[in-house]
């Protein structure tokens, strides 16, 4: 792809900048990798399983992109929410 944004190693370094940064405050972030589903190859990928997933931006991701993407976003955000609603947990009023 011809946008730098996708260029793999930009990708690979920002990743981890999100992840350090998600490191330093663990009781407030959290990284949910859509990644995995997104690029299973490692590399940027317009389709998935014969599927587009991303718009001709390279950045936003199709209906079926989102298709793909919501079981591990809902998945991340319930696992966060366990995590966050045992006993001695934070809890914020609405």
């Amino acid at each position: 792809n011809a946008w730098p944004e996708d260029d793999p190693a930009r990708v690979q370094r920002f990743n981890q900048l999100l992840h350090q940064a998600a490191a330093r405050h663990p009781s407030d972030t959290a990284v949910i990798d859509v990644n995995r589903v997104l690029c299973p190859s490692g590399r940027y990928q317009s389709t998935v399983s014969g599927k587009v997933v991303r718009w001709s931006d390279g950045v936003h991701v199709t209906a079926a992109g989102a298709a793909v993407v919501a079981p591990v976003l809902t998945n991340g955000l319930l696992r966060l929410a366990d995590a966050n609603s045992g006993p001695g947990a934070a809890r914020q009023s609405p």
